[in-house]
């Protein structure tokens, strides 16, 4: 099934079985896919993702926010402006030149990576219970970062004011946070 539209509009799509494409919709969206991979390219506006089985993949995105819940399947955010909610059962996560100024990450199985393309002013909260955890920041940043794991590597390179660091744990802030 392909659908055009003449002009923006908000999307609701709920499947069961099947890949769910969403392509320059100048609006928000909300997606509830039980089988199939959910893309997502030029939507500008709220985002809501619930996949059962299947990727997840959100690119070159405005939004104010952003909610996706993954069960099984990886997630990938390519250039995605705005606060992002994002939890995972089973499945790694990507994150290549997003911006937001709250970023959550939670993940039960999968390693989490994280890029920032601009200086963070929020929070930033990446957690993951089996996986490796890693987040890279450009110079700037203005925030308070939680890094942790129960059963993998949790990496930071860069020094945190206030850093408390375990084997599975980093805290800090950079700047004023």
């Amino acid at each position: 099934l392909v659908i055009q539209l003449a002009e923006p509009a908000p999307l609701d799509i709920k499947t069961e079985s099947g890949d769910v494409t969403i392509l320059d919709s100048g609006s928000g969206a909300k997606v509830v896919c039980l089988s199939g991979n959910v893309t997502l390219r030029g939507v500008n506006g709220n985002i809501d993702i619930s996949s059962q089985s299947g990727d997840v993949k959100v690119s070159e995105t405005s939004t104010p926010m952003a909610s996706i819940e993954s069960k099984s399947g990886a997630v990938v955010l390519e250039k995605v402006d705005g606060n992002v909610n994002l939890r995972v059962a089973s499945g790694d996560v990507t994150m290549k030149d997003c911006k937001g100024k709250t970023i959550s990450v939670e993940s039960v199985s999968g390693n989490v990576h994280a890029d920032f393309d601009s200086p963070i002013s929020g929070n930033v909260n990446i957690r993951t219970v089996n996986g490796d955890a890693s987040i890279h920041v450009p110079d700037g940043c203005d925030c308070r970062v939680s890094l942790s794991t129960l059963r993998g590597d949790v990496n930071c390179e860069i020094e945190l004011d206030d850093q408390a660091k375990s084997d599975q744990r980093i805290t800090g802030r950079l700047r004023n946070g």
